[in-house]
């Protein structure tokens, strides 16, 4: 899991970053780059794709190459998933932990989603966008690697409401920071919080939930984390949208 959700997306965010600055310098140049800045991008992913596709065209097992296929008895995904379902409504420490990491992993879809945005209210381009989308990562790889060493003493069930809460209030303060810098130490601090609820949470099932249902319960919060991301990523622009700029102002008297 930190490779999916900790090291793969680190390394994405490094590259859009690196992108951005590539393009940046070729529209000085080139015409064609500074008419079309996401070209490159698009190039580059294309390029994954043929790369990915010829990898996958030389490995049997997933190439639709093989001549006999083995029987496969096993249940379908749907019926995995309702059977979870089913086990969850049943079980209120299940359906809480259930609950926090999907408000966990929201907030992290929620700094993604408005990163951009965020990113050009400080006056930042795409390469702060980037450094932004990189730390939620960064500190949900270390709040998975060792918050659980920094709070040894504290109950799994009282540090993955803690890191829950911690988080929250950490995407708050990013919010109204007025300068990118400060505002990603502060989203560094909402992937850590999700990090540690993660993995107090994946702990908890483990040891709460018997073996024969364990898995269709990972199945099923494996597919809810994805759903929210992906509903993150989509929604959150339009709402920041809909809501638009506001300018608080204050009076401090002496």
């Amino acid at each position: 899991m930190i490779t999916t959700y900790g090291l793969t997306p680190v390394l994405g965010a490094a590259l859009f970053s690196v992108l951005s600055l590539i393009t940046n310098v070729l529209a000085r140049h080139l015409a064609f780059f500074e008419t079309n800045p996401t070209n490159l991008a698009l190039y580059f992913n294309a390029a994954t794709f043929l790369v990915g596709a010829l990898i996958v065209l030389f490995i049997p097992e997933i190439s639709g190459r093989r001549t006999r296929r083995p029987v496969d008895d096993q249940p379908s995904l749907l019926a995995l998933l309702r059977e979870g379902a089913s086990f969850v409504r049943h079980s209120r420490l299940v359906g809480g932990l259930i609950i926090g990491l999907i408000g966990a992993f929201a907030a992290g879809g929620v700094v993604v989603g408005a990163g951009k945005i965020f990113a050009s209210s400080l006056g930042g381009g795409n390469a702060a966008y980037g450094v932004l989308f990189g730390s939620v990562f960064v500190g949900l790889g270390a709040g998975m690697a060792f918050g659980p060493r920094i709070a040894r003493e504290l109950p799994r069930r009282r540090l993955f409401g803690l890191s829950i809460v911690f988080g929250g209030i950490c995407l708050v303060l990013a919010a109204i920071m007025p300068q990118v810098a400060l505002a990603v130490i502060f989203v560094l601090f909402v992937g850590f919080g999700a990090g540690i609820a993660y993995l107090c949470g994946m702990t908890l099932m483990g040891t709460d939930v018997a073996d024969e249902i364990r898995g269709r319960i990972f199945a099923l919060l494996q597919s809810l984390i994805r759903v929210v991301l992906i509903i993150g990523l989509a929604a959150v622009p339009f709402v920041v949208a809909a809501v638009g700029r506001h300018t608080l102002r204050s009076r401090v008297r002496a």
